[in-house]
C-alpha cells in the first residue's frame, strides 16, 4: 500500500511542478484515499494534504481547501503537538485559505499565533518567523493598516539582512514594497480614498523569497 501511495505522491509531484494541475489534483486524491489505515510518514501525508489544499485553492474549491487544511492541522497537533514549529508554520497555509475566503481579521489572528509559537520554539529574530511576518504584512495591506503592514514587512527586513545579509534578494523586495505602500497610502489621504493594492504582494502567500 505505501509503494501505491508513493507512485501517486511522486506522480502528483510531477504534475503539479510541470503546472498540470488536474493530474496533480487526481493523483493526490488518489494517495490520499490509501491514507486512512495509517503506515504512511507523516511528511509525506502533509505534503500530500498541503499539495491538494494548494491546487484547491487555485481552481476556487475553498471550502475543500479549508478542509483539507484544517485536517492537516489536526493531524499535525496529534502527533507532534501545537505548540511546535511544525504546527506553527503551517499555519500559515490556513491563512492563505482565510485569504482566498475573503476572511483577512481571521487569516491576521492566524498569522499572530503562528508567530507566538514559533518564537516560543526559537526566538523573536529567528528566520523561521519571516513568512509568518511577511504574510501578516500582506494580510495588513489588504485591510488597508498601512502602518502595521509596514512594521511586520521592516521587522522581517532587519531578520534578513541578520541572518543573510545585505544582499538578500528579499530585502530589496520589501523595501520596495514598504515603499510604495507609504506613498500610495499618503496619496489615499490626500484623495480621501482607500489606498489601491498591488495584486504581486498578495501573491506572496503562495510562494516564498528565500
Amino acid at each position: 500500500m505505501n509503494e501505491l501511495f508513493d507512485h501517486n505522491l511522486i506522480a502528483a509531484r510531477a504534475a503539479a511542478s510541470n503546472g498540470e494541475v488536474a493530474i496533480a489534483q487526481q493523483f493526490f486524491e488518489m494517495a490520499l484515499t490509501l491514507t486512512d489505515n495509517g503506515g504512511i510518514n507523516l511528511d509525506e501525508y502533509l505534503e500530500c494534504l498541503f499539495g491538494l489544499a494548494q491546487i484547491y485553492g487555485q481552481i476556487g474549491a475553498y471550502d475543500k481547501e479549508e478542509a483539507i487544511v484544517v485536517r492537516a492541522l489536526s493531524t499535525i497537533q496529534k502527533r507532534v503537538g501545537k505548540d511546535t514549529l511544525l504546527f506553527g508554520k503551517h499555519l500559515n497555509d490556513l491563512a492563505i485559505v482565510r485569504l482566498h475566503q475573503g476572511r483577512l481579521k481571521e487569516a491576521e489572528k492566524v498569522l499572530l499565533e503562528s508567530i507566538i509559537i514559533i518564537e516560543k520554539c526559537f526566538n523573536s529574530k529567528h528566520p523561521e518567523l519571516l513568512k509568518s511576518l511577511e504574510n501578516l504584512g500582506t494580510i495588513y495591506q489588504e485591510q488597508n493598516q498601512v502602518t502595521k503592514a509596514i512594521q511586520s514587512w521592516e521587522r522581517a527586513i532587519s531578520i534578513r539582512e541578520k541572518e543573510y545579509g545585505p544582499s538578500d534578494p528579499g530585502i530589496k523586495f520589501y523595501k520596495n514594497i514598504c515603499k510604495e505602500a507609504l506613498a500610495a497610502s499618503r496619496k489615499a489621504q490626500k484623495t480621501n480614498k482607500p489606498a489601491p493594492k498591488r495584486d504581486e504582494i498578495q501573491l506572496m502567500l503562495f510562494s516564498e523569497i528565500n
